[in-house]
């Protein structure tokens, strides 16, 4: 049975970091079955890269077609790629928010 909600997270290794060998530290991204509480995959992401398209790749490879997938803030910026077949777009900042009453 497919996961309802999967959570997608980025980590950064604790103890990877070596500045003897100038090494940084190793980024991994893990994605998590809310309703089953298995990881579903992780993922190394690259020195030159960033969470952003590792997290659009992993939501692809997964192939998981509507379900909910929850990102932190970082993932609400505007000029993300689209188009990849993951569904509707979520709503980014400033779209979609409520106003506030002046």
């Amino acid at each position: 049975m497919a996961p309802s909600a999967v959570a997608i997270d980025g980590k950064t290794l604790r103890g990877s970091f070596d500045a003897f060998h100038d090494r940084k530290a190793a980024h991994v991204l893990n994605a998590f079955a809310t309703d089953g509480q298995i990881i579903l995959g992780h993922l190394a992401i690259s020195e030159k890269s960033n969470e952003i398209p590792a997290a659009q790749d992993m939501i692809a490879t997964l192939g998981l077609t509507g379900r909910l997938f929850t990102l932190d803030a970082m993932h609400a910026q505007k000029n993300v790629r689209g188009g990849a077949g993951l569904g509707q777009p979520s709503a980014g900042p400033g779209q979609g928010e409520p106003t506030l009453p002046a």
